[in-house]
């Protein structure tokens, strides 16, 4: 039987979160930027698909307080990715995570908080070409907010 490194995993909308000087035309690195401002965190890492991100934020000073978000481009909303054995990740298990889930998915397709996708698009999504290791290149560092 496979089980998840890290328990199950929720999507918590983060309702009430309201991020200032972010409008319907803010491109997607304005928004990740002004919620890693807002939240104080740094961005440790993120990566990108057609319908979203997934960002992982870390507190300054403390490589081990990873958090992971989801940015919904359509819902123009962000949620916490909660998982039931582990709340909190070192930057270097970004790959993992992402892996072990297929959070991919989340951002890969559209999608509303709360349904699955279709299984239709795994089929597609194999034929396409896409695997983890042509991802690298969306996955992005701090540093890339940042510049």
């Amino acid at each position: 039987m496979h089980s998840s490194p890290f328990g199950n995993m929720s999507i918590e909308p983060m309702l009430g979160i309201d991020i200032k000087g972010i409008g319907t035309r803010s491109s997607i690195w304005q928004i990740l930027e002004a919620f890693v401002t807002q939240t104080e965190g740094l961005a440790s890492r993120v990566s990108f698909g057609p319908s979203g991100a997934i960002l992982m934020t870390t507190i300054p000073g403390d490589p081990n307080s990873g958090a992971f978000y989801l940015y919904d481009n359509k819902a123009q909303s962000f949620s916490s990715l909660a998982f039931d054995n582990q709340e909190y990740f070192n930057a270097s298990w970004f790959d993992i995570v992402m892996c072990a889930y297929d959070l991919h998915m989340l951002i890969d397709i559209p999608l509303v908080i709360g349904k699955k996708p279709v299984a239709q698009h795994n089929q597609q999504r194999h034929h396409r070409g896409y695997s983890n290791s042509n991802r690298s290149n969306q996955t992005q560092t701090r540093s890339a907010l940042t510049a």
